[in-house]
């Protein structure tokens, strides 16, 4: 169980001993629950030890600046402070849960329409005083009796000198393009995270112009402020129109000749952990030892030097663990890796051992279910079908899939990949099944795309497996007329291996 120590605690004078401590991503960062004395008031303390001043001093600068705002909508700063002994520290009033533990289904339309508009209240008092949040996301929403509130200041930004900002800052499912590309960018940012969580909480067709506006690709092109996003809820026929989602169009000329030993086509699944991993500043021997092992692994890896990668990951694994303690996301990284390149080398029991240890830091670190474990069961479920074990490599896809948010890119690819599973099985009609539930997500995201042409494929090939060749022969070309129109597109690049693209192309 985690403790603040006393030495710590009773150095901020007016509150209570600690009654709930929560983890963070830095042993020099320590966060807990307490109560006001004066009033019982329940709040959450944040102390950076000094140690790590230098690298926080934009955190505490942003909490500075947001204890002079009070609204409604915005968890309260109600105190900064700092110890000769321990560090500095921020108190600010605790709010009732986040709204990915609180909204576990879909909500009603209007409930949702609502809790965006609370959020986007207090983003625009947020953007009236220059600041960008850059972490708008379920997590940082916290709702109580109705009310809701944006909290979690750690990347809070002002703009108040500087007219764009440069830090790739965020949660990746969350950023907006230029984020996470690493261009300049500036408040608009929040405008399309938070219209990632008005796509989550929605799930279907509804608002469907809106949403596409608020997370249009350029920033030019999306709302310029928080004022035009609100109005466009509140008015939704006054400017951006619900799309009509697109149909399949059947082709039935050129039919595909059939292939032997035909295998379907996996996806990745890319997950970035959260909280974003801080750079190995510490000049201490395992903290440069761990920076300059990950250098060196990244290299090999490049190389495809599978061998050589394998060593310097298990010396890597040990010195992050010495630097930063087992459970702690950059220890989890490491774990995950070094499994990675046991698969590679197929060392099965090797590569279960290690993304197991994974699962164990992420389950301590985040609790289940979350992001992050759904991730581990990803690749534990990747693992079991690479060595052929499809049944229990059904069973963690399972898992994953159901801790997958609904109608997300993720969910896509976890279907489409268990789909696979079951044509190994020769379980075609759950197969078909999955399939056209990914398809579904994948097509409203673009018609003409990768995930879409994958999709088509691996149902065409269970059609020809059924000996539905009149089914399956219009689908393999339309899988190939939808991946030739992605890579004609200017930008587009393919994620799956050229063996994969040649069987679509055919």
């Amino acid at each position: 169980m985690l403790e603040i120590p006393s030495r710590i605690w009773k150095k901020i004078p007016g509150y209570s001993k600690p009654s709930k401590v929560f983890r963070t991503n830095h042993e020099n960062v320590l966060c807990w629950k307490a109560n006001r004395r004066e009033d019982k008031k329940a709040v959450v303390i944040k102390l950076f030890e000094w140690d790590i001043i230098e690298e926080s001093a934009a955190e505490i600068k942003a909490a500075q600046s947001i204890r002079d705002i009070d609204h409604p909508n915005l968890i309260k700063i109600l105190e900064v402070g700092e110890d000769d002994d321990i560090g500095v520290y921020y108190v600010m009033e605790c709010w009732g849960d986040d709204l990915r533990n609180t909204i576990k289904v879909k909500p009603d339309p209007k409930i949702a329409l609502e809790i965006i508009k609370q959020v986007l209240e207090g983003l625009s008092e947020m953007h009236e005083h220059k600041l960008t949040h850059r972490d708008i996301k379920p997590e940082n929403i916290f709702l109580k009796d109705g009310q809701v509130k944006i909290g979690d200041y750690g990347l809070v930004k002002s703009q108040r000198f500087i007219t764009q900002l440069t830090t790739i800052a965020g949660t990746r499912d969350y950023m907006a393009p230029e984020v996470l590309a690493g261009k300049p960018y500036d408040y608009r940012c929040d405008i399309y995270s938070t219209g990632v969580v008005l796509k989550e909480l929605l799930g279907d067709e509804a608002l469907d112009g809106i949403i596409k506006k608020a997370m249009a690709k350029d920033p030019k092109d999306r709302f310029q402020t928080i004022e035009e996003f609100i109005t466009a809820l509140e008015h939704p026929a006054s400017g951006v129109m619900r799309s009509e989602p697109k149909l399949l169009q059947p082709v039935t000329q050129n039919p595909r000749p059939t292939t032997q030993n035909a295998q379907p086509i996996f996806q990745k699944l890319d997950i970035q952990r959260y909280p974003p991993k801080p750079e190995l500043r510490g000049q201490d021997d395992p903290g440069i030892l761990a920076k300059t092992l990950q250098a060196k692994l990244d290299e090999l890896i490049k190389s495809n030097d599978d061998k050589s990668a394998l060593s310097v990951a298990e010396e890597w694994v040990k010195a992050v663990e010495q630097r930063f303690t087992k459970y702690n996301s950059r220890t989890a990284d490491a774990y995950e890796k070094l499994a990675g390149i046991y698969l590679l080398l197929g060392n099965h029991q090797k590569s279960e051992e290690n993304y197991r240890i994974s699962l164990e830091i992420d389950r301590n670190l985040y609790g289940e279910p979350s992001r992050q474990t759904l991730n581990d069961y990803y690749h534990l479920a990747e693992m079991f079908a690479h060595a052929a074990n499809y049944e229990n490599a059904k069973k963690f896809y399972a898992v994953s899939l159901s801790t997958a948010l609904k109608n997300t890119t993720d969910y896509s690819i976890i279907a489409n990949n268990i789909a696979a599973v079951f044509y190994y099985l020769t379980e075609y009609k759950e197969a078909l099944n999955l399939l056209k539930e990914a398809l579904v997500i994948n097509e409203k995201q673009s018609r003409f795309s990768e995930p879409v042409a994958v999709n088509l494929y691996n149902m065409a090939l269970i059609y020809e497996a059924m000996g539905n060749k009149g089914t399956a022969e219009p689908l393999y070309k339309q899988a190939k007329e939808t991946l030739n129109r992605f890579m004609q597109a200017p930008g587009n690049k393919l994620t799956i291996s050229e063996q994969d693209k040649q069987r679509i192309m055919g």
